[in-house]
């Protein structure tokens, strides 16, 4: 919990350093980070890989909204290494152009989410291969492509129905 504070409260400044005030609209974003602004400016979205989880911020008052912990529960301790090792592990995120779906892929699980972006209830997921770590939305808002680093694969999926389909080699 403290280093999520930790990462929120990062998230925060750099909201603040970035001219989180501004009242007008965001620019679209043409790649997947860990940080993500609503299109109207008023919700940052953050990934928190340790804690299989994403927080919603309100950007004008920075206070957090909620957070969509992305696994059955939040990572604990093993016992035998001391670790504590995320299920999930959430890496990178993108908003669909009108802002409702927040696209959050999973490096461990392998996964693709879809969180409804004003409520935070995740819609479903695919499974899209080894350590999916970008995501980018279509222009149109139909596909989602997400880049799986261990498979060195692009997979694209349906918006709509979330399934697969296709896989390009890269």
């Amino acid at each position: 919990t403290r280093g999520i504070l930790a990462l929120v409260g990062l998230a925060v400044l750099a909201l603040s350093a970035c001219g989180g005030d501004n009242q007008g609209t965001a620019a679209r974003p043409s790649h997947s980070a860990p940080l993500a602004v609503s299109p109207n400016g008023a919700r940052l979205y953050v990934v928190h890989p340790d804690a299989d989880s994403v927080t919603i911020l309100d950007a004008h008052a920075r206070t957090i909204v909620k957070e969509i912990l992305l696994s059955g529960a939040h990572p604990t301790q093993d016992t035998t290494t001391n670790r504590y090792d995320p299920a999930v592990a959430p890496r990178a995120l993108a908003l669909d152009a009108t802002g409702a779906t927040l696209y959050v892929t999973g490096q461990r699980s392998g996964m693709l989410y879809a969180v409804d972006a004003a409520s935070g209830a995740v819609r479903g997921s695919v499974a899209v291969g080894a350590e999916p770590i970008g995501v980018v939305v279509s222009a149109d808002g139909t596909q989602i492509f997400v880049a799986c680093s261990q498979d060195a694969e692009v997979v694209s999926v349906d918006a709509k129905t979330l399934t697969e389909i296709g896989r390009a080699h890269v």
